[in-house]
């Protein structure tokens, strides 16, 4: 059947209306029967715009508008498909515009494919293919006065296999640069989150995010992670740049999850560093870099299984191996005007337990072919300036124990040294810094000070040097050896080794040397007794220089001075102090006891003159002056069983005269001379007495020689009776006998 109307200006209508009813109008059916096609077309027309075809569903005053529905037909392999395509035009094809319907709440628009027993239909949205620039595909839901609507790009779900991927590529691009991907938070009074979340799982683990940059023929592309810079100041309390997080999530029976950045690997060139730097500050402080592990359980809380469960985690720092290791460096913060940036580390604490300790370890050299070759070095060094800043250790603090502080030199054939030492200072006037080993106060006993040298097993055990550095133009500096005070002061013991098999070490005490004027003295003072405390009776200290006992011969003491080629030797003085309100010291000089053999001899011999003319050394031994003028008594030994020993005093031979002895009693300026004794000893036979001048030896050159006579002479008085000489009896004779008179 056709119907064609008349043409003209303007063309004939057909119009087929169904009638209208009270409950329902009637309906409009065309139909093709045979799979005949039906096709409903506007003409052409030359002038005006080309005619539309308007596809009206039937609208209720009372309930649900009518549905439009557009159906390809169904066939046995494939059914008809839908298509609906704009016309075109020379400058810009038509529209396809699909719009749900207005209400209160607009009408929803579905784009769905059937459902299927082997595989669903795919939806597919793109832009045709453009020579120049091809369009653009926006989803995008619609504005609102309160909340704006959301949009969702979801994969279905899946009973038994795999889900499906949700894939945003940006396009490819055979010359110029590829085509972005962009996911942005929509901007607001606070700007929307972007949140990119991997699958949940039931049985498995969750789903992988992974953001992988562009493989490229020259450099793979970068993954940048930033917040946006803030360009204008709002002065709000939350005002500043925004946070960047990364963490793993928590878990209830399994290991935590991992954050692991590292850099890929490279054959041939430098592989990528890893930097962590923290944003500077224009007015406040820097931001800071904090590295810290996991904390781990308390004890009760731990598991009895797990030996690992109440360990905290480490933190390691460890620079790449390679055939030069790489460093690993810490560094405070450097100050244009204040203080620099501090370095600090610290072990952990403990509440029951021992602290954590710190341990820095020196790089071990494997190598055994070359000699040369060291074990790393540990440098620690305080900043320079124009004061050098200081460099202190110090242990820990205990309430029981202060914690140690161990310096010990590596182990070899030859063991390292230690050298403590303050810099030299080459500027001219500039001192050299003090070097002090002390130990702290204490309220109970302070803490000792302990210099010594290692055992050695079959060498020489090694010495102790204290010297003092020398002075070019001043004086030289002084080593002083002082022990403590308190209530009674500490000894001073100086205490040579022990010889095992040969003799025992020697202590020496020996002042410096002079190139032109004195050398030094050594003086020994023992202390004294001062101060507000100190009585009448307080006593100054003993100073005792003894050999110790032996069983075979003991040491000798000696004292002695140095000889002199020019001049003087020095002289030796023995003498105790003054007292002006008592006593003064004695001075004793006593020879040891001998149990089977003779006692020791006391000799005082006075120096030898060796020019011509030159007179001996004088032995004076003289009383103490006072009022009464003090004893000098010479005494020989006394014989427990046989004789008494015999004193003899005796002039000193001469070429041309003997030494003379002379008996002096003193003078007295008003009262009686003092008077001379000469007794021989008392006995059951009393000893004798006997004066004898010497014996005449015959000289050649003088062809004489005479015997030495006898004086016995009275003292003289000027105006009373001189002094007699009277014998023992009362008639005294005397009896001559070669010239030597004996009284009897």
């Amino acid at each position: 059947m056709s119907l064609h109307l008349g043409d003209g200006a303007s063309g004939g209508n057909i119009s087929i209306i169904a009638g209208a009813g009270l409950q329902r109008g009637g309906g409009v059916q065309i139909l093709s029967q045979g799979g005949g096609n039906f096709s409903v077309k506007v003409g052409i027309t030359e002038l005006n715009e080309g005619g539309s075809i308007d596809l009206h569903a039937g609208g209720s005053r009372n309930s649900r508008g009518g549905f439009m529905n557009v159906t390809g037909g169904q066939g046995e392999t494939q059914g008809g498909g839908v298509l609906v395509t704009a016309g075109g035009g020379n400058e810009r094809g038509g529209d396809v515009i699909l719009v749900s319907g207005p209400g209160a709440r607009s009408g929803s628009v579905n784009i769905v494919t059937d459902s299927a027993l082997d595989q669903s239909g795919q939806i597919r949205v793109s832009t045709g293919n453009s020579s120049s620039a091809p369009g653009q595909i926006v989803i995008q839901s619609g504005a609102a006065t309160l909340d704006s609507g959301d949009v969702s790009l979801l994969v279905g779900q899946t009973a038994n296999g795999p889900g499906g991927k949700l894939e945003l590529g940006g396009g490819n691009s055979a010359c110029a640069t590829g085509g972005g991907v962009c996911l942005a938070g929509g901007g607001g009074s606070v700007g929307g989150n972007v949140t990119i979340t991997g699958g949940s799982s039931a049985d498995g683990p969750g789903g992988t995010i992974l953001l992988l940059s562009g493989a490229g023929n020259l450099k793979t592309g970068d993954i940048k992670i930033s917040t946006p810079s803030q360009h204008e100041s709002s002065g709000g309390e939350d005002a500043g740049g925004g946070h960047i997080h990364l963490s793993t999530g928590d878990a209830v029976e399994g290991c935590s999850g991992s954050v692991q950045v590292c850099s890929g690997t490279s054959e041939e060139e430098n592989s990528g560093a890893i930097q962590l730097l923290a944003g500077a500050a224009g007015g406040g402080r820097g931001g800071s870099i904090i590295l810290a592990a996991g904390d781990a359980l308390t004890s009760k809380d731990a598991s009895e299984n797990d030996k690992d469960s109440t360990i905290g985690g480490g933190l390691v720092l460890v620079a790449g191996s390679g055939a030069v290791g790489g460093g690993v460096e810490i560094g405070g913060g450097g100050a244009s005007e204040g203080t620099g940036g501090s370095c600090s580390i610290d072990g952990g604490n403990s509440g029951q337990g021992d602290g954590g300790s710190i341990e820095i370890s020196a790089g071990t050299s494997l190598s055994e072919e070359d000699a040369q070759s060291q074990g790393g070095s540990i440098d620690v060094n305080a900043g320079n300036g124009l004061t050098g800043g200081s460099l202190s250790l110090t242990a820990g603090v205990g309430e029981a124990v202060g914690g140690d502080i161990s310096i010990e030199s590596g182990d070899g054939a030859v063991s390292g040294q230690i050298t403590v030492s303050t810099s030299a200072c080459s500027e001219e006037g500039s001192n050299s810094g003090s070097t002090c080993i002390r130990t702290g106060r204490s309220s109970g006993d302070s803490g000792k000070v302990i210099l010594c040298t290692g055992d050695s097993v079959a060498g020489a055990s090694g010495e102790i040097l204290l010297s003092v550095g020398k002075g070019a133009s001043g004086v030289a500096g002084s080593a002083i050896l002082e022990a403590g005070c308190g209530a009674s002061g500490g000894a001073l013991r100086l205490l040579a080794g022990n010889g095992t098999e040969l003799n025992g070490g020697n202590v020496s005490l020996s002042a410096g040397h002079s190139l032109s004027g004195i050398g030094g003295s050594v003086i020994i003072v023992s202390g004294r007794s001062s101060g507000e405390l100190a009585c009448r009776d307080a006593s100054s200290g003993d100073v005792t220089l003894r050999s110790t006992d032996a069983p075979h011969q003991t040491g000798m003491l000696q004292l002695a001075t140095g000889s002199s080629s020019c001049k003087t030797a020095g002289s030796i003085a023995l003498r105790t102090g003054d007292a002006p309100e008592s006593s003064s010291g004695s001075i004793c000089i006593y020879v040891g006891d001998a149990a089977s053999g003779m006692g020791g001899d006391a000799n005082l011999t006075a120096g030898r003159a060796c020019d011509e003319g030159g007179v001996g050394g004088l032995v004076g031994i003289k009383a103490g002056r006072g009022d009464e003028g003090g004893k000098l008594i010479l005494s020989s030994g006394v014989g427990d069983e046989l004789f008494g020993g015999p004193l003899c005093l005796s002039g000193g031979n001469g070429s041309r005269s003997g030494g003379s002895i002379r008996f002096e009693a003193g003078s007295a300026g008003e009262g009686s001379g003092g008077s001379a004794w000469f007794n021989a000893g008392g006995g059951s036979e009393g000893g004798s007495l006997r004066i004898q001048a010497g014996a005449g030896i015959y000289n050649e050159d003088l062809l004489q020689d005479a015997g030495g006579g006898v004086t016995l002479e009275s003292g003289s008085s000027q105006t009373g009776t001189s002094g007699n000489i009277t014998s023992g009896r009362q008639c005294p004779f005397l009896v001559p006998s070669y010239g030597v008179f004996m009284l009897d």
